[in-house]
């Protein structure tokens, strides 16, 4: 596994120029977690979408972190 890419979904991580709204393609934007690893902003949305309580579990330490300001 490689430093620049997703624990969990194994995609490289894409730094987007800048956002908009209207942009259909798909970005594996990395989103750094409380314990300082890193995971795709999608993968992490679809963590939370399964979690009913608001908390996800980091694919690599198994950490727990609430989402509430993520």
């Amino acid at each position: 596994m490689d430093q620049f890419s997703c624990p969990s979904c194994f995609k490289d991580y894409e730094i987007c120029h800048r956002c908009r709204d209207d942009d259909a393609e798909y970005t594996c934007t990395p989103k750094v977690l409380k314990c300082l690893h890193t995971c795709c902003n999608s993968c992490l949305e679809s963590m939370i979408q399964k979690n009913p309580n608001g908390s996800l579990i980091c694919p690599l330490c198994k950490e727990t972190s609430l989402t509430k300001g993520m």
